[in-house]
C-alpha cells in the first residue's frame, strides 16, 4: 500500500476530529439575526437571555467591526466566529442612531442543554452520516489502493465525510494552535471540500469504466476549479493565520458557485454518456448512485446556497434550511448503499449485518455487568442511608435485578448461539453444504454424477444466477457442459481456446472476471476477449486442475442473485470442491472400468457383463453399472420389483448357500445422502428387535461408494395391496387372521418405543410358508423413536415435517405433532377397512392452510358409504378412526381385541 494513501487518510481523519472537537467545545451562540447594511451588518433580532442581549445589543444596531476587523458581510462575520476564544470577550464596534459605541460580548462555553435543541440534533444527524461516509471511504482506499476508480470514489466519500456548508465556531483558532505538520495536513481535506464538484466529475468519468487515462486530460478537468478554489484558499489562509485581515473578494463566492454549477452540468452529461454505453449491471449501479446527487443537488443545493444571503444566525436554526442540509446527505447515503449492497468498488464487507450483530452481541454480554452498575449506582445515590435500611426498603428491586442477572448468566450462551444463527445462517449453511459436497465428490462413482451434485449444492449454497461444469477432452475444440443449474443457462458462448481459461489454469485459483475487474483483465487478455467473457455473464472461473493433460475442466459461476460479491471464504470452498472433482477425474483415468452386469428389462433376469441377449425371451439387455456380486457375496439373479426407494432383486448368498432378497437403492436417489441413511436406518431398526411377523434383515452394505443395499429373507407370496387389487376385498375371518399377525408385530415395535409411521397394504407381505399364509410387516425405513426413548435411539430418528403416505396418516401426524402409537393404530384401522370393503374409508381428505395455522392443522374427512359392510363394524371404526387422538388411546392388542369382538357380533 502506498504511503501517500495512508497520509491522505490520516489527514481526513484528523480534519473530521477537528470538526467534532469544535462542535463539542463550542461557545454559546451570540443569539443575533444579521443582514447586510450600508456600513456593516445590521442586527434584526436579538434572542432573549443570549450573550448579545446581555452585552446590550438591540435591534437596529449596525456592527461595523469585531475585534478591530471589518464586518461588511456574512463571510466576514463567519471569519470572526471561526477565531473566537474562551479567554477574552468579543469586542464589537456598533453604530446606534449615528453614534459609535463599543460593546463586549462575553464568550462562554455552551452548556450540555445545547444538545437537546433542534439545531444540535440536526447537526448530530449530519455528523453521524458523515462518519459513515468517512469510514467507507477509508475502507475503500485501504482495500483497493491501486484501482483508479476506487481511489477516486474513496476521495469522494472522504470529502463527503468532512464537507461543511458552514465551518463550526472556533475552527480557525483551534487549527492555528495545532502542530505545524498536522496544521498543514488539514488543508488537503479543506481544499477537497471546495473542489467537491470537480471530484464528483472525475469519479463519474472513471466509473463504471475508466474513459480517461492521459494525465493532461485530468489537468484539463481540474484547471477551471483551481482558480476559485485558490481564491478561497487564500482567504481561508488569512482567516486561520492572519485572523481575517484579508477580505474575500466580493464576487469570490459567486464565482465558486458558478463554476460548481458548470461542473455539475458536466457530471450530468458524463452520467448520461456512461449510462447509454453501460451494461445492464453497470446501469443498475449507476441508478443507485444517481439518486443521491439528484436529490441532494437539485433539492438541497439551491436552498442551502441561499443561506449565505439569509439573516438566520445558524444553518440549522431555520427548519427549511435544516431540511435542505439534510437532503444533501442523500449523496453520501447513496454511495454508502452502493458500497454495501451493490458491490461498488468490489469492497468485501457485510457491514449491514455486521454492525447490528456486533451491537446485539455486546448488548447480550453487557447485561450482567450493566445490572451490576445499576445496583452500584443505586447504592451510591442512597449512600446517606444505612445498608440494612436500604436493603429492607428496596429488597424487591434488588431481588428483581439479581434474578435477571442470574437468568442472563445461565441463558447467555444459548442467546449468543441464537444470535449467530440469526445473522450468519446463510453463511453457515453455505459452508456446511460446500464442505459436505467436497467430501461426497471424493466418494462419487464417476465425474458426471459428481458434477451434477456439485452444481446442485453450489446453487443451494451461494445462489448464483447460473453454475456449470465445463469439460473438454483430448482434442475437442469446444467445451461440453457436463452439468448446469438452472438448465440451459450455461456460458457456451466462450470458446475453449479462450486465453482466460489458460490464465485461470496458470493461476490455479478462482479467477474473478466480473465488471469490477475489467481494468485488470484488460492488462492480461485481449480487449475483445474481455468483452466476450463479461458478455456471457460469467463472474467466477474455478479451474479443475487434474492429473494429466488430456482433460480440461472448469467450474463457472454467474453473479449471485443477492448481488453480493463472492468472498474469500466462498472462493476457498469452491477451490476445495474443484480439487475434489480433479481428484475424481484423475482416479477415473487411472482406475480400471467400473464393474457392470446386464439385465433384461422384460423379465428382470440378470446376466454377466459379456451377455448380449436374454436367454429366456431373447430380449435386448440393459447395462447396470454395478458388480453383479455385491460385496463379493450376494449374486443378483432376477429383478423382483421396484419401489419408491429401491429395486428388489432375488439373489443367492454365496457364503451360506441360501436364497435372499436384496433391496438396492434406486440409481436416481444416489446423490441424496438421506436415502442411504434411510436404508441403514431400516437395517438398524429391523435388527433392533426380532419378531416372526417382521421381515428379517440379514445384512447392510454400500457398493460402488454410494449405492446402499439391504439383504433380507426371501419370501414367496404377494403384498396385501396386490391381493386387494386381485380380489377386491378379503373375507372377514381371513382379514382377522392377517390383523392378528400385523398387530403382534406393531405391538412388538411399540414395546421397543418405535412408531412405524407408514403402515399400509403395500408394506404388508402375505408370505407362503409350507403352504400357510404368514403375514409380515415390511419397511421400517421411516420409523421414529418415541419421546420416551429418543435419547437412546437418536440414530433411528429423522428430522422434518410429516413423513409417510398421506392416505394412511393420522390427523395428528399430518399436523406434525410428536410421534405416538395412535399413528400406527389409525393406519391399521384404515387398512382393516380396506380389507373388509375394498375401498378407502374417507371420500376426501384435505389440508386446510388457514392463516397462521400449520399445514394440515385442519383435517376434514368424511366416511364413505360402504355398501355391504355390516353395521356391527360401525362402533369399531368410529372408535379407531376418530379425529380426536384422545379417543384412540390404547394398544395394538386392544385394537385387535375390539376387532375380534366386532367380528363375533355377527
Amino acid at each position: 500500500m502506498s504511503w501517500w494513501v495512508l497520509v491522505c487518510a490520516a489527514a481526513f481523519l484528523g480534519y473530521f476530529a477537528l470538526l467534532i472537537y469544535c462542535d463539542v467545545r463550542r461557545p454559546e451562540s451570540e443569539g443575533v439575526s444579521l443582514r447586510s447594511g450600508r456600513l456593516g451588518l445590521v442586527v434584526e433580532h436579538v434572542a432573549p437571555s443570549s450573550p448579545a442581549e446581555r452585552a446590550g445589543l438591540v435591534s437596529g444596531d449596525e456592527i461595523l467591526s469585531a475585534d478591530r476587523h471589518p464586518t461588511s458581510s456574512r463571510v466576514a462575520w463567519m471569519a470572526v466566529s471561526a477565531n473566537l476564544h474562551f479567554d477574552h470577550s468579543l469586542q464589537l464596534e456598533v453604530l446606534r442612531r449615528d453614534r459609535r459605541m463599543a460593546i463586549a460580548v462575553e464568550i462562554v462555553p455552551a452548556s450540555w442543554r445545547h444538545w437537546l435543541t433542534r439545531e444540535a440534533i440536526y447537526l448530530l444527524s449530519v455528523r453521524l452520516v458523515q462518519a459513515l461516509a468517512l469510514a467507507l471511504g477509508l475502507v475503500v482506499a485501504l482495500r483497493r489502493p491501486k484501482a483508479t476508480d476506487a481511489l477516486i470514489g474513496a476521495w469522494l466519500l472522504l470529502t463527503f465525510g468532512v464537507y461543511c456548508v458552514v465551518l463550526p465556531y472556533r475552527i480557525a483558532a483551534v487549527w492555528r494552535e495545532l502542530p505545524a505538520a498536522i496544521g498543514w495536513a488539514m488543508w488537503l481535506p479543506y481544499l477537497s471540500t471546495l473542489a467537491l464538484p470537480a471530484v464528483l466529475l472525475g469519479f463519474f468519468i472513471s466509473f463504471p469504466i475508466r474513459r480517461i487515462r492521459a494525465w493532461w486530460h485530468w489537468c484539463f478537468i481540474a484547471v477551471p476549479m483551481a482558480v476559485p478554489v485558490g481564491v478561497h484558499a487564500r482567504y481561508q489562509w488569512h482567516v486561520v493565520y492572519g485572523v481575517g485581515v484579508e477580505p474575500l473578494p466580493p464576487d469570490g463566492l459567486d464565482w465558486l458557485v458558478g463554476v460548481s454549477i458548470a461542473y455539475l452540468a458536466a457530471v450530468a452529461l458524463a452520467v448520461v454518456a456512461n449510462y447509454r454505453r453501460a451494461e445492464a449491471a453497470e446501469q443498475r449501479r449507476l441508478r443507485v448512485l444517481l439518486l443521491g446527487p439528484v436529490v441532494g443537488c437539485l433539492a438541497g443545493g439551491p436552498i442551502v446556497l441561499s443561506y449565505w444571503r439569509a439573516s438566520e444566525p445558524g444553518l440549522f436554526a431555520s427548519p427549511v434550511l435544516a431540511i435542505a442540509a439534510l437532503l444533501l446527505l442523500t449523496v453520501p447515503l447513496s454511495f454508502a448503499y452502493a458500497v454495501l449492497r451493490h458491490r461498488l468498488f468490489d469492497v468485501r464487507l457485510i457491514v449491514r449485518a455486521g454492525v447490528r450483530y456486533a451491537l446485539a452481541r455486546r448488548l447480550l454480554l453487557s447485561i450482567v455487568p450493566g445490572l451490576a452498575v445499576v445496583l452500584a449506582v443505586d447504592v451510591y445515590l442512597h449512600r446517606d442511608r444505612a445498608v440494612s435500611d436500604l436493603v429492607g426498603a428496596r429488597a424487591s428491586l434488588y431481588l428483581v435485578i439479581a434474578g435477571v442477572a442470574v437468568l442472563a448468566q445461565f441463558c447467555r450462551q444459548r442467546w449468543l448461539d441464537a444470535l449467530d444463527r440469526r445473522f450468519f445462517r446463510e453463511r453457515f449453511d453455505a459452508q456446511r453444504l460446500l464442505r459436505r459436497v467436497a467430501v461426497e465428490v471424493r466418494e462419487a462413482p464417476d465425474f458426471e454424477r459428481a458434477a451434477a451434485r456439485v452444481v446442485e449444492q453450489i446453487e443451494l449454497a451461494l445462489h448464483p444466477r447460473f453454475v456449470a461444469v465445463l469439460r473438454r477432452q483430448d482434442v475437442q475444440e469446444a467445451f461440453e457442459q457436463v452439468a448446469e443449474k438452472p438448465a440451459g443457462t450455461g456460458p457456451l458462448g466462450i470458446p475453449a481456446s479462450a486465453k482466460v481459461f489458460g490464465l485461470a489454469r496458470v493461476l490455479g485459483t478462482p479467477l474473478d472476471v466480473s465488471i469490477d475487474r475489467t481494468e485488470w483483465l484488460s492488462e492480461h487478455l485481449p480487449p475483445e476477449e474481455t468483452a466476450l467473457v463479461q458478455g456471457t455473464g460469467v463472474e467466477l472461473i474455478v479451474p479443475i486442475v487434474g492429473r494429466g493433460e488430456d482433460t480440461d475442466a472448469f467450474l463457472v459461476l454467474g453473479p449471485r442473485r443477492s448481488e453480493d460479491p463472492y468472498g474469500a471464504d466462498d472462493r476457498e470452498w469452491l477451490a476445495e470442491v474443484a480439487e475434489s472433482l480433479a481428484d475424481l477425474a484423475g482416479r477415473q483415468r487411472a482406475a480400471p472400468p467400473a464393474p457392470t452386469f446386464r439385465e433384461c428389462p422384460r423379465c428382470g433376469a440378470c446376466f454377466d457383463a459379456g451377455a448380449e441377449a436374454c436367454a429366456q425371451d431373447g430380449g435386448e439387455l440393459t447395462i447396470v453399472r454395478l458388480p453383479r456380486d455385491l460385496a463379493g457375496r450376494y449374486r443378483l439373479d432376477r429383478r423382483l420389483g421396484r419401489g419408491g426407494m429401491g429395486v428388489v432383486y432375488g439373489a443367492s448368498d454365496l457364503s451360506l448357500g441360501r436364497e435372499v432378497a436384496v433391496k438396492l437403492l434406486r440409481d436416481d436417489l444416489v446423490p441424496d445422502p438421506g436415502a442411504a441413511a434411510r436404508f441403514e436406518r431400516e437395517a438398524r431398526i429391523s435388527a433392533s428387535f426380532t419378531h416372526p411377523h417382521v421381515v428379517t434383515i440379514y445384512d447392510f452394505g454400500v457398493v460402488a461408494g454410494t449405492r446402499a443395499f439391504l439383504v433380507m429373507e426371501r419370501l414367496a407370496g404377494l403384498t396385501l395391496r396386490e391381493e386387494l387389487e386381485r380380489n377386491g376385498r378379503i373375507d372377514p375371518q381371513r382379514a382377522l387372521t392377517i390383523m392378528r399377525a400385523i398387530c403382534s408385530a406393531v405391538d412388538a415395535a411399540h414395546r421397543h418405543h418405535l412408531v412405524h409411521r407408514d403402515l399400509k397394504p403395500e408394506n404388508v407381505f402375505l408370505a407362503q410358508l409350507e403352504g400357510l399364509e404368514h403375514p409380515k410387516v415390511l419397511d421400517f425405513g421411516i420409523a421414529k423413536a418415541l419421546p420416551a426413548n429418543r435419547d437412546a435411539a437418536t440414530g433411528l430418528t429423522t428430522v422434518g415435517g410429516p413423513i409417510g403416505t398421506l392416505q394412511y396418516m393420522a390427523p395428528e401426524q399430518l399436523r406434525g405433532e410428536d410421534p405416538q402409537p395412535s399413528w400406527d393404530l389409525w393406519a391399521l384401522a384404515v387398512t382393516t377397512y380396506e380389507m373388509l370393503t375394498g375401498r378407502h374409508p374417507f371420500a376426501a381428505l384435505s389440508l386446510g392452510l388457514s392463516a397462521g395455522v400449520h399445514p394440515a392443522a385442519d383435517v376434514r374427512v368424511s366416511m364413505q358409504p360402504a355398501s355391504g359392510l355390516d353395521v356391527r363394524w360401525a362402533p369399531f371404526f368410529e372408535h379407531w378412526l376418530a379425529i380426536d387422538a384422545d379417543r384412540r388411546t390404547g394398544s395394538a392388542w386392544q385394537f385387535l381385541s375390539e376387532l375380534e369382538d366386532a367380528s363375533r357380533r355377527g
